[in-house]
């Protein structure tokens, strides 16, 4: 579906990036790291011409959109040597297409000056509503059964709250979140969840399927709200350990 906002955009191309811009990539590197982060794609489809780069010193040079766009992937495709990506996306003059992490469009609209601050939150909403999202199972048999097949390890994700899980779509995560099968387990102060688990804040177990009762001598025991960056500690320690031991 095309859209047009109801606001202006400024356009910049690779050539005329520098510090503090939005940083672009190429189109062949800029789908490579939203399918490996989980991350949609916000493409420019744009030419070096003296207006782009006029305009480059506008929207695109503005903090609010140079921090909205760290949390998708800015791609740049120039509209007159990359024939090929314009047919995919049906562009034939200066757009911006948002995509998703696979590559699928999402929204397209014409380029032209545009607010920033407006800019910023068009990114920041399409960044937060179009990041890949886990397998998620609710069978824990089922998801057991599965990590045995495939060699892979269990984790159980154990949440009072949906915000609790909110980390857990950060896109520096995707690359070690994805190697385990996941399970989601919501639990209740006073359920029978709670005390089995001996809950008490938002619970990660990472699970040994091949074990006989997985959940008794869990691997791993991520406890408490985590942000991204201690997650991701506590992960990558466990794994490089496990690794070391093999």
């Amino acid at each position: 579906m095309r859209s047009v906002l109801p606001v202006f955009l400024a356009l910049a191309a690779p050539a005329f990036a520098q510090q503090g811009k939005v940083t672009w990539r190429t189109y062949a590197d800029g789908v490579k790291a939203a399918d490996k982060m989980g991350q949609p794609m916000f493409i420019f489809f744009g030419c070096p011409c003296d207006s782009c780069t006029a305009l480059g010193d506008g929207a695109f040079s503005d903090k609010r959109v140079t921090a909205a766009a760290a949390n998708l992937v800015p791609v740049y495709v120039d509209i007159k040597s990359s024939r090929e990506v314009c047919e995919k996306y049906g562009v034939t003059k200066p757009s911006l297409v948002f995509a998703a992490w696979n590559g699928e469009r999402l929204e397209e609209f014409n380029a032209g000056y545009q607010d920033a601050k407006l800019l910023a939150k068009k990114i920041a909403e399409m960044a937060e509503t179009h990041r890949r999202d886990l397998p998620w199972s609710s069978d824990y048999d089922g998801a057991i059964e599965a990590a045995a097949k495939d060699k892979k390890l269990v984790a159980v994700s154990y949440a009072e709250q949906p915000e609790d899980e909110k980390v857990l779509r950060e896109p520096a995560l995707w690359p070690l979140l994805k190697d385990f099968v996941w399970v989601r387990a919501p639990w209740k102060k006073g359920s029978d969840a709670q005390k089995q688990r001996k809950l008490k804040s938002p619970t990660i177990l990472i699970l040994d399927p091949e074990k006989k009762a997985p959940e008794e001598s869990p691997l791993l025991r991520i406890e408490g709200k985590k942000n991204a960056a201690t997650l991701l500690a506590a992960l990558k320690e466990f794994l490089d350990s496990r690794r070391t031991i093999k």
